[in-house]
């Protein structure tokens, strides 16, 4: 089940940039809070997914310019396999956090 999901959010992200150029942001967050990976040069404008790819742990992500903490206000929290999409007002600066280390994240931005 875990692997499916992981797959499933995986072909859902690769599906959805084959219409378009997306840049990727995915990383490796531990419990220390860490900044998304903007590639050099670029801002995410249009577009932004973060989902928590990770089979158990839980990711918080804080899109407010403030740290990421799990259960802190200005953070919501990620259950494994959950997304947030912003396509509106796309935020500049974002912080994530795992509830573990090795939480895995599937990001991609325009």
């Amino acid at each position: 089940m875990r692997a499916f999901l992981a797959a499933a959010i995986i072909l859902a992200i690769s599906s959805f940039a084959a219409h378009a150029q997306f840049n990727n942001c995915s990383q490796t967050v531990g419990t220390g809070a860490a900044a998304v990976p903007w590639v050099a040069g670029t801002l995410p404008r249009t577009y932004l997914e973060i989902c928590n790819a990770h089979a158990s742990n839980t990711l918080a992500v804080n899109p407010t310019g403030g740290t990421a903490a799990v259960g802190a206000q200005g953070s919501r929290t990620l259950a494994a396999g959950a997304c947030w999409v912003w396509k509106d007002s796309v935020p500049q600066v974002v912080s994530v956090i795992g509830s573990a280390a090795s939480t895995t994240t599937a990001c991609q931005y325009q």
